[in-house]
């Protein structure tokens, strides 16, 4: 349970709603919520309240991943045809939480999803919240096997598809690959009605610039601008940059997903022997390792994994700088993982993409407001979460050193706060080891 009033002391805090550090200042978090931001030496302390020496380290908001996969025994069974049992869905909430992801988006949904999320927004559950996505509007022959996926063969299926989901909760549309024209134009003209954002894939019957003119809100994934295209230069990174900024659609690259997939194919052994693997359930590290990793059925053809390794260089590539042209644009990038897709650790991940953004030439505070402002602007929930300031939730993380210095830093985390619950480094820790020790041989 949380304490009714905790206070950070002499920190300095990153409150992303403006660029910038204040320093020495006290942050009060009452009832879950953010009560008071200022100088320490204006700004009381609470009788009572349980202190948090902040001296040397910063503060920030909890960051977002709006691109995650969370297994459920019915998905894992599909996926890998096995029955094995999976371990509580609270040990893998737990894992963000661990890494400092306060919020993540489902983009495979399910009704237990929208049980989980309302029981963690109760305090119930401990996790990070959870926006919850319809299961993926596909076509007849749908790319992945329910309950991953939801086959769609009409735009009368598509229409009733989304007027049910509206009705059950969820809280946006995933759309995918096999989607039929027909069917896409319904559902984007469906969700206009009912008040659904449409996030995902570009079917492959609509294309990337129908997809745009129709008003599809976000696209994941670089993958889905150079599915579109052989011609993988410059001028074609700023027509579709052109493109894209004047639709309003926002951009969820996951560019660390698919490096992730370079270092897989270079060396399977070291991804699989990173520490934070030690955490994952062993149903899923076991879907990850060979042979049932799907990126690696190459590794037993080198001629086809060096094939594989290369165009993957191309199309990280054309990712990289339709990114950099993407943000110098202004288009809204948010951070994403695809966490779950093999060695995409949940939680961990985020890191990696933050990296991946300064890389490609955001500012480490444009990189962090990708994680943390934007996507709340996204959902409509501007002023609930995102930001270090008087009324958010207090959903926040202490860092042991300035990650506008250098973004790195996100990971040296002393600390993470959710929901006005105090989780230090130490507890963190020997949770962690607690999930490792558990499924050690497993």
């Amino acid at each position: 349970a949380a304490s009714e009033t905790t206070a950070f002391v002499g920190v300095n805090v990153i409150p992303m709603d403006t660029a910038g550090t204040l320093t020495d200042q006290t942050v009060i978090v009452e009832d879950g919520r953010i009560a008071a931001v200022g100088p320490r030496a204006s700004t009381p302390v609470p009788d009572g309240a349980s202190r948090i020496d902040g001296a040397g380290k910063y503060l920030i908001p909890g960051l977002t991943d709006v691109h995650v996969h969370i297994p459920t025994q019915g998905i894992m069974e599909a996926l890998t045809g096995s029955d094995a049992a999976l371990q509580p869905i609270e040990n893998m909430l737990y894992l963000y939480v661990a890494a400092g992801v306060t919020t993540v988006r489902v983009m495979s949904g399910a009704p237990v999803f929208l049980e989980v999320r309302d029981a963690i927004a109760r305090g119930e559950v401990l996790g990070p919240r959870l926006i919850v996505c319809t299961p993926m509007f596909d076509g007849p022959r749908p790319v992945w096997p329910a309950p991953l996926s939801r086959s769609i063969s009409s735009a009368e299926e598509a229409r009733a598809a989304v007027q049910e989901s509206k009705e059950m909760g969820y809280d946006a549309i995933k759309v995918y690959s096999a989607l039929g024209l027909d069917a896409y134009d319904a559902m984007m003209e469906e969700a206009g009605k009912v008040g659904l954002k449409v996030v995902g894939h570009v079917p492959v019957a609509v294309g990337l610039k129908h997809a745009l003119s129709s008003g599809q809100d976000e696209i994941t994934h670089g993958e889905e601008y150079w599915r579109f295209t052989r011609d993988f230069s410059d001028k074609v990174v700023a027509r579709y940059t052109k493109m894209t900024r004047k639709a309003g659609t926002w951009i969820s690259p996951t560019i660390s997903t698919y490096q992730n997939i370079q270092d897989q194919l270079a060396d399977v052994n070291a991804v699989l022997n990173r520490p934070e693997i030690r955490y994952i359930d062993p149903v899923v590290r076991r879907w990850w390792a060979p042979p049932n990793n799907r990126y690696l059925g190459a590794n037993e053809r080198p001629e086809l994994g060096a094939i594989m390794a290369k165009r993957g260089e191309r199309n990280l590539d054309f990712m990289r700088r339709l990114v950099k042209s993407m943000y110098e644009a202004g288009v809204p990038v948010v951070t994403g993982t695809d966490a779950l897709n093999p060695m995409s650790m949940p939680g961990f991940a985020i890191h990696d993409e933050l990296a991946e953004l300064v890389g490609v030439g955001l500012p480490p505070w444009e990189a962090l407001r990708a994680s943390t402002v934007r996507p709340a602007e996204f959902m409509d929930a501007s002023g609930e979460w995102g930001t270090v300031t008087v009324g958010p939730w207090g959903d926040l993380v202490l860092l042991s050193a300035d990650p506008l210095e250098d973004i790195g830093n996100t990971r040296e985390i002393e600390g993470v706060m959710r929901r006005g619950r105090w989780l230090p480094r130490a507890e963190i820790q020997e949770q962690l080891e607690r999930f490792a020790s558990q499924y050690a041989g497993e």
